[in-house]
């Protein structure tokens, strides 16, 4: 009598959704979404890690899946049945006003297996604010104002920086007076 062991490997199917290189303005977001489908026959648990390899130091990264985030490069555990598709996972990064240019490397790994793993490149860079023209202007306009935090503002009390929206543009509008 013989005896045979099948010994089943976990599978994934593991890509991004979205382009792997985004530029983006230093006050904005980059947001990369991912696709991981469990393709085994029992139900797995997979470790998502995220790894700056490049980046400025105040750049702050956020991964969430289901609803739930954690700061980069803490792990995130997700379990997915057999043929079980998530498409909720998300890496984003805020570049907290700093220009510059980041990679990160994410990381996927089966825990019953850790030799079956994947790993996607992220490039992130900045574009900072672009100035369009030098135009002095001789009194304010009755338009709303945003400040640099995004916040609309109704009336401009004091000298600074602030944003004017036009056509889904913010142009840059620096009070002297």
């Amino acid at each position: 009598m013989s005896i045979f062991i099948l010994l089943l490997f976990s599978q994934f199917e593991f890509y991004c959704l979205t382009d792997t290189i985004v530029s983006i303005p230093v006050d904005s977001f980059g947001n990369f979404k991912f696709f991981l489908k469990n393709t085994s026959n029992h139900r797995e648990v997979y470790e998502l890690k995220a790894i700056p390899y490049q980046s400025p130091q105040n750049w702050f990264y956020l991964l969430c899946v289901k609803g739930r985030c954690v700061q980069v490069p803490d792990p995130f555990f997700d379990t997915l049945n057999p043929n079980e598709i998530d498409t909720s996972i998300s890496l984003s990064c805020y570049p907290n006003g700093s220009p510059g240019n980041g990679i990160i490397c994410f990381k996927v790994k089966v825990l019953s297996d850790t030799t079956l793993r994947d790993s996607q490149f992220l490039y992130i860079s900045t574009t900072g604010i672009k100035e369009f023209n030098n135009q002095r202007i001789k009194s304010l306009s009755k338009e709303d104002y945003y400040s640099p935090f995004g916040s609309l503002l109704n009336k401009i009390t004091h000298k600074g920086i602030y944003f004017k929206r036009k056509e889904n543009r913010f142009y840059k509008v620096i009070i002297l007076k």
